[in-house]
């Protein structure tokens, strides 16, 4: 009785407005956050290595198992289970945090070493094709003054 009584007396306080907490991609109406998904397959070393990757490395959290929205390879009520129905565990990070700009400079750099890689490779290239040109001209040459390779 007495509870009630203190319920009675006490006075109605504003209501305070809570963000929504999407756990997919389609929940998050506001793209407030950067999604990774994690297809769930037979191996499962591999599966526990690229969430691993996505938590630590990457820092994204975990927000959910969900069937995959793109395709959806089957009906979860079909009896399937959840590598032949196409769930993938989801991941996400807020946009535009410090994090992503670190991110963004982070993959700026490791474009700039892949560039400098694939600039090493066409010079490689074009090295073999300069010699490829002198081998096939010395041969020519060996031809044309009459002296013959033999295969045995």
């Amino acid at each position: 009785m007495a509870a009630a009584r203190s319920a009675a007396s006490a006075t109605a306080q504003e209501a305070v407005p809570v963000s929504i907490n999407p756990l997919t991609p389609e929940q998050d109406v506001a793209r407030e956050y950067v999604w990774r998904a994690v297809p769930i397959t037979k191996g499962a070393d591999r599966i526990h290595d690229d969430m691993q990757r996505l938590w630590e490395d990457e820092k994204f959290e975990y927000a959910s198992t969900s069937l995959a929205s793109w395709g959806q390879r089957g009906n979860p009520n079909t009896g399937f289970g959840v590598v032949d129905s196409g769930h993938v565990h989801l991941f996400r990070r807020k946009r535009d945090s410090l994090l992503d700009r670190e991110n963004n400079v982070e993959k700026l750099k490791l474009q700039v070493h892949a560039f400098e890689l694939k600039i090493k490779c066409d010079r490689l290239q074009i090295e073999m094709a300069n010699i490829a040109k002198e081998r096939a001209d010395a041969l020519s040459v060996l031809a044309a003054s009459g002296f013959q390779l033999s295969d045995e």
